[in-house]
């Protein structure tokens, strides 16, 4: 029996962050809006396109990250002694919208210190400006990479629309066991394997890199 994969620091939060993030959007829809992250690999990747141009720094405030160990257990507690919250380090690394409300979307995510996604509520002009530069930088790369994606991704659907179409007219207009069509089953069989095709195609678009 294989051994099971063992994930480095950043992978496991990575995964976590990203259950987070699955359940603010499915009980805090209002305050956080949608999530366009497929699944967590999708976001490790947007972690490493951040990483390649800023390494660990904060992109925000330039201050150096660490990545915090979320499954670390603290200390044992003393009998009669209250339970300690988790102590975050204000350079812990933390998930932000930069336009805070329009979903964790690839444009609008980015990874921060602890620190300064506390401390958004209160920003300093200086802060608020350094908001406005990333959120202006990435509306530029979106222009410049993701409308070649997006007419990528309307042309699959519109593929996947007319087949899943096709297989309704077949469904519905002829029987298997007539001869209206030849080989109705092969026939249905092709067309369910180009669907699943399709959708493949769009769960394996590429993520946009925002930093290139």
């Amino acid at each position: 029996m294989p051994k099971k994969r063992k994930y480095s620091l950043e992978e496991r939060y990575i995964r976590k962050t990203y259950s987070n993030m699955l359940w603010r959007v499915n009980n805090e829809k209002e305050l956080v809006g949608i999530i366009e992250f497929k699944n967590p690999e999708q976001l490790l990747k947007h972690w490493y396109f951040q990483k390649e141009k800023f390494g660990m720094k904060c992109p925000y405030t330039g201050v150096e990250m660490i990545v915090p160990d979320i499954f670390k257990k603290n200390e044992k507690r003393k009998e009669g002694e209250p339970r300690r919250k988790r102590q975050y380090k204000d350079n812990n690394m933390a998930v932000d919208q930069i336009w805070p409300g329009k979903g964790y979307t690839f444009m609008n995510t980015v990874f921060c210190s602890y620190r300064f996604n506390r401390n958004k509520g209160s920003i300093t002009p200086d802060g608020c400006q350094a908001v406005i530069d990333l959120y202006n930088q990435r509306t530029k790369m979106y222009l410049q990479n993701n409308l070649i994606l997006d007419e990528k991704q309307r042309i699959i659907e519109s593929e996947i629309d007319t087949i899943e179409r096709f297989i309704q007219e077949v469904t519905t207009h002829y029987t298997f066991d007539g001869d209206l069509v030849k080989n109705p089953k092969i026939l249905f069989k092709k067309l369910k394997t180009e669907l699943e095709k399709r959708k493949e195609k769009i769960k394996n678009l590429p993520v946009v890199n925002y930093y290139a």
